[in-house]
């Protein structure tokens, strides 16, 4: 802590210069006084004069945490987060305050976050072990690069050496051979002297009527052909004239031989090394594109590979990596006119390189594909019997094969194994599956973490989209929207047809809301079903508007056709339940109940709308018992928030409202629009008992939670209104109807906007 002396230095400093660093110490200062309100203008005034000082605005964020002001706290760190993005201690002050305000998941996150930008602040490993969290960023691109250098330096190692060796075996068999040709020489030498000894004999010295042999002329042309020939091309000639051994050529002929072997043995060897290092060249680059898992990337990458096989056909790497690339963006991305080529690729794959896990993971695609589910998992587990240490590619296809045999807690345990890991494809993968069994918000935050790992990502960018359209999530409609035009102007290239197809649906659904001219949306919607065909998607979105237009038997139809298309998502079946107990076809209602339950077992949403069917067929006592035992084993705001409705519809109004409150404690840890949609209701149970003072109080919880929470608005404007304040009760109607033009209130909030 500041002395009196010290502090009153800085004040003076500060007072002399505010513009000056005096600020910062001096803030801090008055905090460790406890003195916030100077901190605060002390601090306010520092920034205005350098708006770009990161410390002083981190420090205003920690005047207005201690101050209790935690909302304008983080509205202070987001600003300069956005400026900012790579400041650890901002990160780590965000997840601090995220936690105190009760968004303990979105604080997890930040404090990852920090660790990312500044993997050793301690502080942030010690937030997170403090939520039970042993978490790690990874290598840092330094350490990455590092590896990748010792790595190669590895390679030219190993390469150097191999050159070498050969060079040396080269020279030991080239000096063998020049010992040998020695040997060789010495031997004809030796013989052609013992022969010539023997046959050339003195003049005069001859007996009898034996004459001398006559040998030819040097002189000959018939000897120097002759000789030539044989001398240089056949060796040793035993030719000799006057005594001395003729053909000098005829030793030459096996060292030339020998240099020549030896240079084609080291040409062979540069050659072969500079088509490995052709070949390294390509898989590397394969290896970046592939990295994004978006489809550009998947192409780009099948090109460098498809370069890497032509140098070499048996290359087990290439053939793994060009199979599985190509059955993704064939089975995954819609790509159809691949179907052939990736097959082919597959079948080349296992025969030459079937211990690949690209290999694997491409053969279990088209397994699953004809509908031999099991058979794909039987090859998984031949790399690994355990799921969860599979390598990455291998086990999302395990964990989707899993949907496709209705083994839901199987797919959701490969899931869960996978949440940690920073790679897009991974990720979208957990987000597709926690979407499927209804846990939406982390659907998202899996979906939110791939377009980190990969802002390109475009089937993680397509499913979050439909994710939020399809929980009516108001509050991200921009995201939504957003993610919908990128897909849609990015183009095919960079696109998968089904992804785009997702765009064009997305779009016709989002227009429709939002009022857009008919024909557009239906273009929209015609684009997305050339594109998409026979998927799930297309039926569902066409029951969820049936719903919405109340055309309850089109919407129990087309959830059916979804279901049959694709059984493991639990929207279908709660669409059929929504739709027959608005009808009051209770049997209808309890069989799909039944259905999903079959499927997916235990489930919050499932237990939820369990418990709406009975409230809509006016079995309260049941409705709240279901919901009560659902508390069991499901404790979140959810359930008490429903638990309240109950209670309203029921016409119990203080229970309601300390039903409503619980709900309201327990939703700190939930997704802002769930935040809100508790306070809402809870505001709602207070209007209701005419109590619009502390209604309207319970808002403003709803929108400090969120400002694009649409219906928050709305029931504003009733409480505003019942209580004489039309000036803001218009306000409140206008900001409802900017939101959500043709939403469920809509109607109403015009009525009651033009009665004021």
């Amino acid at each position: 802590m500041a002395s009196t002396s010290d502090l009153a230095e800085l004040e003076m400093a500060f007072a002399k210069d505010p513009s000056g660093g005096a600020f910062v110490p001096l803030t801090q200062a008055y905090l460790a006084q406890g003195r916030f309100m100077e901190a605060m203008v002390v601090c306010k005034k520092g920034i205005k004069t350098q708006p770009g000082n990161v410390e002083g605005r981190l420090l205003l964020a920690r005047v207005y945490g201690e101050q209790g002001k935690v909302p304008k706290a983080l509205e202070e760190l987001r600003a300069l987060l956005a400026q900012h993005p790579t400041v650890a201690a901002a990160h780590l002050q965000l997840g601090v305050m995220l936690d105190k305000s009760g968004k303990g998941d979105e604080a997890v996150e930040s404090f990852k976050e920090a660790l990312r930008n500044d993997r050793n602040l301690a502080d942030a490993t010690a937030a997170l072990k403090a939520k039970g969290i042993d978490w790690s960023p990874g290598p840092s691109p330094e350490e990455l690069a590092a590896a990748e250098a010792a790595r190669k330096a590895e390679e030219e190692r190993v390469a150097e050496e191999a050159r070498k060796q050969a060079e040396a075996e080269a020279a030991r068999q080239a000096e063998e051979a020049r010992k040998a040709g020695e040997a060789q020489r010495a031997a004809a030498a030796a013989k052609n002297r013992s022969m010539g000894a023997a046959i050339q004999q003195p003049r005069g010295a001859q007996s009898g009527p034996v004459s001398a042999p006559v040998f030819p002329s040097m002189a000959d042309p018939a000897f120097a052909s002759t000789s030539g020939a044989y001398g240089m091309f056949s060796g040793p000639v035993p030719v000799a004239a006057q005594g001395r051994r003729l053909g000098p050529g005829f030793t030459f002929g096996l060292a030339a031989l020998l240099l020549l072997v030896i240079v084609a043995v080291v040409f062979i060897l540069k050659s072969h090394r500079d088509t490995q290092d052709k070949i390294t060249f390509h898989l590397k680059a394969a290896q970046r594109f592939l990295a994004s898992d978006t489809t550009g990337g998947h192409k780009a990458s099948n090109k460098e590979l498809e370069e890497a096989l032509k140098l070499d056909d048996g290359q087990p790497l290439a053939l793994a990596q060009h199979a599985l690339s190509l059955s993704i963006l064939a089975n995954q991305r819609g790509e159809k006119e691949l179907d052939q080529a990736a097959q082919d690729a597959t079948k080349k794959a296992m025969k030459h390189a079937s211990e690949q896990p690209g290999s694997v993971a491409a053969e279990m695609i088209w397994l699953r594909q004809a509908g031999k589910g099991e058979d794909a998992l039987a090859i998984a587990k031949k790399l690994n019997s355990d799921d969860t240490a599979l390598p990455i590619s291998v086990r999302i296809q395990v964990g989707r094969t899993y949907a496709a045999l209705k083994r839901v807690q199987d797919m959701i345990k490969v899931a869960d194994s996978l949440r940690e890991v920073p790679d897009p494809g991974a990720q979208a993968f957990v987000g597709e599956c926690y979407r499927r069994v209804g846990d939406q918000n982390r659907a998202r935050a899996a979906l939110d973490n791939a377009m980190k790992n990969e802002i390109d990502h475009d089937p993680s960018r397509a499913l979050r989209a439909l994710v939020i359209l399809e929980a009516d999530d108001t509050v991200h409609f921009n995201v939504a929207i957003d993610d919908l035009n990128t897909l849609k102007e990015l183009g095919k290239d960079a696109v998968g047809t089904k992804q785009r197809g997702y765009a064009y649906l997305g779009l016709a659904v989002m227009g429709q809301r939002l009022g857009r001219a008919e024909a557009e949306n239906k273009r929209e919607l015609e684009a997305a079903r050339a594109a998409l065909r026979t998927d799930a998607e297309i039926p569902q979105f066409e029951a969820k508007q049936a719903l919405e237009a109340g055309e309850f038997q089109r919407a129990i139809a087309s959830a059916e056709a979804a279901i049959a298309i694709d059984p493991v998502r639990l929207q279908p079946y709660l669409q059929i339940v929504e739709a027959a107990s608005r009808s009051r076809q209770w049997s209808k209602a309890d069989e799909a109940l039944g259905r999903a339950a079959g499927v997916f077992g235990d489930n919050l949403d499932l237990g939820l709308a369990k418990a709406a069917r009975l409230r809509d067929e006016e079995k309260y006592d049941e409705a709240a018992a279901s919901l009560n035992t659902l508390k069991g084993k499901f404790d979140v705001a959810e359930v008490y928030r429903d638990l309240g409705k109950v209670y309203m519809r029921a016409g119990d109004l203080p229970k309601a409202v300390d039903v409503l409150k619980e709900a309201a404690k327990k939703v700190g840890t939930r997704a802002p629009s769930v935040q809100a949609n508790v306070y809402t209701w809870l505001g709602r149970a207070y209007a209701d008992g005419d109590e619009h003072e502390s209604a309207v109080e319970v808002y403003s919880q709803a929108v400090a939670a969120t400002s694009d929470h649409a219906s928050t608005y709305y029931f504003l404007g009733v409480s505003m209104a019942a209580l004489k304040k039309d000036g803001a009760a218009r306000e409140a109607f206008d900001k409802y109807l900017r939101a959500d033009p043709n939403g469920t209130y809509a109607e109403k909030a015009r009525q009651r906007r033009g009665a004021l």
